[in-house]
């Protein structure tokens, strides 16, 4: 598997290390709150531009303080974020563009472990 995972890194012209770059990890974070927003019934803001400047709170998107925490358990489930710690730091991280960074960061940490 870390084989596997440098050899794409590579042909992308990334560190090994690095298994998702700013925008790989920004349409990963996207594609779950996406995925969020559609099971909670937001269809509109689900179909709707989801920028990386975007506030996810009340004053952006909507989402009070129990949504941004079960997205955040969604996420952390799904991409094992506790293994790097990173899930913390998604409370306090406003926009949609400071969680995809803080998923970067967790790639970045975990290397090759994290596929």
């Amino acid at each position: 598997m870390a084989q596997i995972a440098s050899a794409a890194a590579a042909a992308a012209g990334r560190d090994a290390g690095a298994l998702l770059g700013p925008a790989e990890a920004e349409r990963l974070a996207r594609a779950h709150l996406r995925a969020f927003l559609e099971e909670g019934g937001r269809i509109d803001a689900a179909r709707g531009p989801l920028p990386a400047d975007l506030p996810l709170g009340e004053h952006g998107l909507g989402l009070d303080s129990l949504a941004r925490l079960s997205l955040i358990a969604r996420l952390t489930a799904a991409l094992e974020l506790q293994r790097s710690g990173v899930e913390d730091h998604l409370v306090l991280a406003p926009t949609l563009g400071d969680w995809a960074a803080l998923l970067a960061e967790h790639f970045a940490r975990l290397g090759p472990e994290a596929a």
